[in-house]
This record gives C-alpha cells, structure tokens and sequence, in this order.
C-alpha cells in the first residue's frame, strides 16, 4: 500500500539508530538464532502520519518495511518509539521465521526476546503529538506577527517566539524535509519503469529515484513536495497501470506470429510513444524544483547519486509498442487510486 513519508536529518538519525538497536538485540538473543534470521537483511523504516490514527506502526511484509506514526517523533516519545519499533520488529522476526505472524503465542515468545514491554498508551502518544503541534502552531502564528509593520507589536512577538522556541525545542518551519513515496517496488530493475518515472518528475517537478532495498527488493520512489509527491504517485499509477494493460493487448496480438515475446520491450516502447507523442518544452521551473529536490535529498541522507543511461536493443516488438503510446495520453483529474493487493501484507 502506498504511504507517503517524511525525511529530514533527525529521522534519518532515529531510523539508524532503531535499525542498529533491533540488529543487536536479534543478534545477541539466542531464542532468535534462526539461520532465516541471520540471512535476511533487516527491515527498512519510514515515518508517516499514519490515517489510521489507532494505530502507531505497522509491518508491511511485500516490501519488508516498517512503518510509524510520524507522531511517535516528538519530544517525550521516545519510550514509546522504540517499544513500538521493537512490537513491529518482533511482527518481522515471526514472519520470516514463520511464514506468517499474529498476535499469538510465538508472536509473544518473540516480543519477550526482544525486551518489548507494554509501558505506552497510543492515547497518550497522540495527545503528546497534538499539544505539541498546538505549540508549533503558535509560534508559527507568532513569526508572521513578527512581519508586521508596528515596530512594538513585531518586537514583541518575535520575543514570545524565541521564548516559547527555547522552551519547547521547537526549530522555525524552515528545516531540510522532504516527502517520499515508494512508487512501486519490484524484484529488479525495470528500464521502462525508470524512463516513466523521469517523465512524470519533469511535468511535476519531483525527483524520481531508484533504491535498492533489503530481500533483493526495488523502489520506484519520488521526493519533493507534499503535493509534487501525491501527483507524481497518482500520475505514475495511473500511467503504468495503462501501460501494463495495453502490453497484454500487444501480447495477445504478437503470440501467434513471435516465438519469444518480450513484455519489456513492448512497454519501453510503449513508455517512448507516449513520451514522443506528449513531448512539451523543459520548464525551467520546473528543471529547478527537481534540481532542488535532489540536493536537498543529497545533504539529508549524505547519499551520493550517479546519473547513468541504460542502453537496449531495438526490436519489431519495440516498435509495437512504439505505435501503441502514442495513444496513451496525460492522466488528469480524479482522486488517486490505491492499490493495496490480495497478496499485500500488513501487520499492527
């Protein structure tokens, strides 16, 4: 299922430090010696606001990723952040062990292994998360005020900012973030699925990316803006879905009169089509905003980023698939489709 995330430097410190706590504990419990264990690699994290606002985390097995509530963040959470990671992570022990986990015996074997105690009230983490954005909310009021033409008036609400600032540790809105969505996850890389996904960044203004992720997994993830974001998702499933349906047709078409079919060079083609025939001039803008993106991704996650082109073969089925995009045209308006599987797994 698709949830869109947040990063700044901050999270990206607590995913770390998460990630190395579950590691050791896993390691160091001779109740989780499973050789399955020690040869899978350890789930990614992410932070999100979570719409079901019940529940606090989840373990989505598809793409072995843990998610939290982006709540579970703030000051005085931290207690509660860790068993919460740790409940998940006992929800990831039991499904590679086991094939499949539930709040059951062995699920709470685990839980035991992993030191997970009950000390947290989801009730309490959320009014913690509420009072503080209250706070945040305030001062953010405060700031503009400070703009204000009488001199008095924008002195003294620049002083209550400071103040309440020092108080609460809470930074001005500017700070490094980025929003992120896992686009789609796949077991390889798909050149086609690259070449859409660099099509929809240049009419959104997003920055489209490649990450390797654990279990031999692939996501197609964008970065931008709260809103770059949700419109490059819902471009790009919407898209490769079209894309994937009229492959199916070509396919049917082609197996009579081709031994070998190839189902990627019918949508590499169909992917160049629908570029060629939707082909419009670089907005600057645009070009900037994606460029913005990327070095902000850059300074947050100190990942270094190579460009590279990849190369294929031309073929009649290529051109197939050539022909058919240029049928296919620019999504536009209706709510996002999400698209959560028979074969998704999802556990709290």
């Amino acid at each position: 299922m698709f949830e869109i995330f947040q990063i700044d430097r901050s999270s990206v410190q607590q995913i770390k430090n998460l990630t190395a706590e579950g590691a050791e504990k896993i390691k160091n419990n001779s109740y989780l010696g499973s050789d399955l264990l020690k040869s899978t690699p350890m789930p990614q994290i992410i932070f999100t606001d979570l719409k079901d606002s019940k529940r606090l985390g989840y373990y989505d097995s598809t793409q072995n990723l843990i998610v939290l509530s982006a709540a579970l963040q703030e000051e005085g959470c931290e207690t509660s952040l860790q068993n919460v990671y740790l409940h998940e992570l006992a929800h990831y022990c039991d499904y590679v062990i086991n094939g499949q986990s539930a709040h059951d015996t062995t699920f709470r074997q685990i839980c035991r292994a992993l030191d997970v105690r009950e000390e947290y009230s989801g009730a309490k983490v959320k009014e913690t998360a509420q009072n503080r954005q209250k706070i945040k909310s305030r001062i953010e009021k405060l700031l503009n005020l400070s703009a204000s033409d009488f001199e008095g008036e924008a002195t003294l609400a620049m002083n209550k900012a400071r103040t309440l600032m020092e108080k609460y540790g809470v930074g001005e809105s500017t700070r490094d973030m980025l929003y992120g969505v896992y686009a789609d996850t796949m077991k390889q890389h798909k050149t086609w699925k690259g070449t859409l996904a660099w099509r929809i960044a240049q009419t959104t203004g997003a920055f489209s990316l490649y990450e390797k992720a654990s279990k031999g997994v692939v996501h197609m993830t964008f970065y931008g803006t709260l809103e770059q974001v949700e419109v490059s998702l819902y471009m790009y499933d919407s898209l490769s879905g079209t894309i994937s349906a009229k492959c199916e047709e070509s396919v049917k078409q082609l197996r009579s009169k081709v031994r070998r079919i190839s189902r990627d060079q019918i949508c590499q083609g169909l992917v160049d089509g629908f570029c060629k025939a939707n082909a419009q001039e670089a907005s600057k803008t645009l070009m900037l905003c994606q460029k913005n993106n990327e070095n902000r991704y850059k300074r947050i996650t100190g990942s270094r980023i190579a460009h590279s082109s990849v190369r294929y073969s031309l073929s009649n089925q290529y051109a197939v698939g050539v022909s058919g995009g240029k049928t296919i045209s620019m999504p536009s308006g209706g709510r996002m489709r999400k698209r959560i599987t028979e074969k998704s797994s999802v556990v709290q």
